[in-house]
């Protein structure tokens, strides 16, 4: 690789290069490992900061994103509890519908037994002064 990092053409304008080293200009600058065979081997990794954009990006992706999943998963789950109290509330009215009827036919039933309380007694006292005159 004598001559540069770019052995069989000429490197770009916008490149400076020194032996096997890369400088983009005003960039950061790149060493090219060279291998017996005159050929360097670059490998990229992103960094920190370029992986946790590419998170967010995916996250706020709108079709299959995170935080749209999360969005459609939470609104499901708010329209089974909003659907399951629905039920309940039903059940409570169902309850209390039939407490209703219960109370009004035990008042109906109360009302019968004072009513008869009151003709045994009438009765009673009846029979006692009739009895009581002879």
């Amino acid at each position: 690789m004598a001559g540069g990092s770019f052995p069989n053409r000429k490197a770009p304008e916008s490149l400076v290069t020194t032996g096997n080293i890369i400088t983009p200009k005003g960039r950061l600058s790149i060493e090219i490992p060279l291998s017996g065979d005159g050929y360097g081997r670059v490998v990229f990794a992103r960094g920190i900061a370029s992986q946790i954009t590419s998170f967010v990006e995916k996250a706020r992706d709108y079709v299959d994103g995170y935080f749209k999943t999360s969005k459609e998963a939470y609104e499901r789950r708010i329209a089974e509890l909003e659907k399951r109290a629905d039920d309940l509330q039903v059940r409570v009215d169902r309850y209390n519908a039939r407490m209703m009827s219960q109370f009004t036919s035990l008042e109906k039933n109360m009302s019968n037994l004072q009513a008869q309380s009151a003709n045994l007694v009438s009765a009673l006292s009846s029979l006692t002064y009739n009895t009581g005159k002879k």
